[in-house]
């Protein structure tokens, strides 16, 4: 009875082979995913990037709407039609989920606002949210040959929480060396089968069937969706950062190494406080050496708002800003950058103000 039940075991475990080679070779000739298979699994340096010319449709935290994000050719959230690899004069906001605010329409983010205000520049939306430090700077690495002329660095408190866990950047004798992360022989198998993708493929289907929110995403972005779920798994087991340095001293030294490299390519490099008590009290505790930097506090120019700006600047169900922070942070910074002591908002401009009483009423 036992050498039958391992017989019938062997049996199957053959048939379900056999079964899945048959699979992978009509999928081969169908050919819609060959050219995912042959590609090498490669993931980004930053871990995770946004999937390139894709949307993502999310649910407003506090209204029953879905929020449509576009992600150009190369994973940038971009609220016009020009690609922004052939955008010149270039001021890029890098930071997280502050910036890419995927809960926030193209019209009321203030990376649109100030791109519609100052017309002989364009502001590019970098920002990918959960990123840290080290993320945020191997981001700007990876287009630092866009037509960057200042980097709008976009401080959170979150931003020194997972930089020795990522173990992404390590440093000697004043320089930096990013850990490019290694792949077991299994995990490169997978990343060949035509019936991975066609898994990955069915999943993304379905769930666009299902739910409302959901990323449509373009099937050249499986490969790299695939490595960072495998990078995931595995993330645990992956080597401690050998120096054990605390996340705050690595902050630090990242953040002044993002300046340098920055100003290395002739631009400037400027960090924004966001108009939050809590931002700001985390920046005075987290960021030393601040006289070496450039500073825009948003938080303290709010202090000069006008009563008719006294609005709930955040969502009741997030803790990002909504459409209002949105217009406020445009607000600040469009008045800085003019170099005005007077807050003249412009809200009658784009009627921006009625359009947001509209979208909550």
């Amino acid at each position: 009875m036992k050498v039958q039940w391992k017989s019938n075991l062997i049996i199957i475990i053959i048939s379900t082979l056999i079964g899945l080679l048959i699979f992978e070779f009509i999928l081969k000739l169908y050919g819609r995913y060959n050219h995912l298979s042959e590609q090498k699994l490669v993931l980004s340096d930053a871990i995770y990037e946004k999937p390139k010319s894709s949307v993502l449709k999310n649910e407003h935290p506090d209204l029953n709407i879905i929020v449509l994000n576009k992600y150009d050719s190369e994973g940038i959230r971009n609220h016009d039609e020009i690609e922004t690899k052939n955008k010149k004069n270039i001021v890029g906001i890098f930071g997280d989920s502050h910036v890419e605010n995927i809960n926030i329409k193209d019209e009321f983010q203030f990376t649109t606002l100030l791109d519609k205000h100052f017309k002989d520049q364009n502001f590019v939306n970098y920002g990918v949210g959960g990123y840290s430090i080290d993320q945020i700077f191997i981001r700007y690495l990876t287009f630092s040959n866009h037509d960057i002329k200042k980097v709008y660095y976009i401080f959170s408190g979150n931003d020194a929480g997972t930089i020795n866990s990522n173990n992404l950047i390590k440093f000697s004798n004043g320089e930096y060396e990013l850990i490019k992360p290694k792949f077991r022989l299994l995990e490169k198998i997978l990343g060949k089968l035509n019936i991975t993708y066609f898994l990955i493929d069915t999943y993304y289907i379905i769930r666009s069937k299902i739910y409302l929110k959901h990323t449509l995403v373009n099937i050249d972005n499986y490969p790299q969706k695939l490595a960072e779920k495998l990078y995931y798994k595995f993330l645990a087991e992956k080597e401690a950062n050998k120096n054990n340095i605390d996340n705050i001293v690595l902050f630090n030294q990242i953040l002044k190494m993002f300046k340098k490299v920055v100003n290395k390519n002739n631009a400037s490099f400027h960090i924004i406080i966001l108009p939050s008590k809590e931002e700001n009290d985390a920046f005075e505790r987290i960021v030393n050496d601040k006289d070496n930097f450039e500073i825009i506090n948003l938080y303290s120019l709010s202090k000069k708002l006008s009563e008719n700006f006294k609005k709930d600047l955040k969502f009741k169900n997030d803790s990002h800003f909504n459409e209002y922070g949105n217009l406020i942070i445009f607000e600040l910074m469009k008045n800085y950058l003019n170099n005005q002591n007077e807050n003249q908002n412009i809200i009658s401009e784009y009627k921006i103000e009625e359009k947001i009483n509209k979208l909550y009423n």
